[in-house]
């Protein structure tokens, strides 16, 4: 017979501000807006959205350079860089609703102000954020004596 937890009993609390913390990390990294884009190219419509976002973005990079070499001003960047940052978050506001990532609308790239707003936010748009990306979590064994939060024994398994 066994008796015990099989050493993989956990604190909720702990975890659940682990996983929150670790959402919003996986939302900034570049192998999610590759996981985003990739399974956007599924869909013409999509991959459309996606060339947008990509010419934008390299635009943007391109003004910013040209600001740096002394061939514009800054005000000309800024305005250039505002027109360009309006049609990069409209496309990825497109993009979020082509890819059935709706819950993430207005949230990809900008992980402060989900960090910012994540308490404010209904249960039920938190859960629907984290079930977005995130698939399941594995808890591993506990290390004998230590009685401590370690999030060492969590692994998580993205969906993008």
């Amino acid at each position: 017979n066994y008796v015990g937890c099989g050493k993989i009993a956990i604190l909720s609390d702990d975890v659940e501000a682990f996983l929150v913390e670790a959402v919003l990390y996986r939302l900034d990294t570049r192998d999610f807006q590759r996981a985003i884009r990739h399974s956007a190219e599924q869909d013409q419509d999509a991959a459309a959205l996606v060339v947008e976002i990509q010419a934008a973005e390299q635009r943007r990079d391109e003004v910013a350079a040209a600001c740096g070499r002394g061939e514009i001003g800054v005000r000309e960047m800024t305005v250039a860089t505002e027109v360009l940052r309006t049609r990069i978050q409209t496309a990825k506001r497109s993009l979020t609703r082509i890819t059935r990532t709706t819950a993430l609308d207005g949230y990809v790239g900008a992980t402060e102000m989900l960090r910012d707003n994540w308490m404010d936010l209904p249960l039920e748009r938190q859960r629907a954020i984290v079930a977005t990306i995130l698939d399941h979590v594995t808890v591993g064994a506990a290390v004998r004596g230590r009685n401590k939060f370690d999030p060492a024994r969590l692994t998580p398994s993205w969906r993008l």
